[in-house]
């Protein structure tokens, strides 16, 4: 009986243990991909300027022209 609740607290710790190096693992990967969105959000903000400038740009430029559209 004491055997057998000894073999069943080691499993559990061991099941634990292996829950907690998974969580971890997650908790890295979220981290990094939590990095990568942030790096990817500005990258889009950056383009979405440039591009907004492009267009006032091009209005700017057919406007002088006296080109309509």
């Amino acid at each position: 009986m004491i055997e057998q609740m000894h073999e069943r607290i080691i499993t559990l710790e061991t099941y634990i243990a292996e829950q907690d190096k998974t969580i971890t693992e997650l908790s890295d990967v979220m981290a990094e991909q939590w990095k990568t969105i942030e790096t990817l959000s500005k990258r889009l903000d950056r383009m979405q300027r440039m591009l907004e400038n492009l267009e006032v740009s091009d209005n700017a430029e057919v406007k002088s022209h006296g080109v309509m559209i």
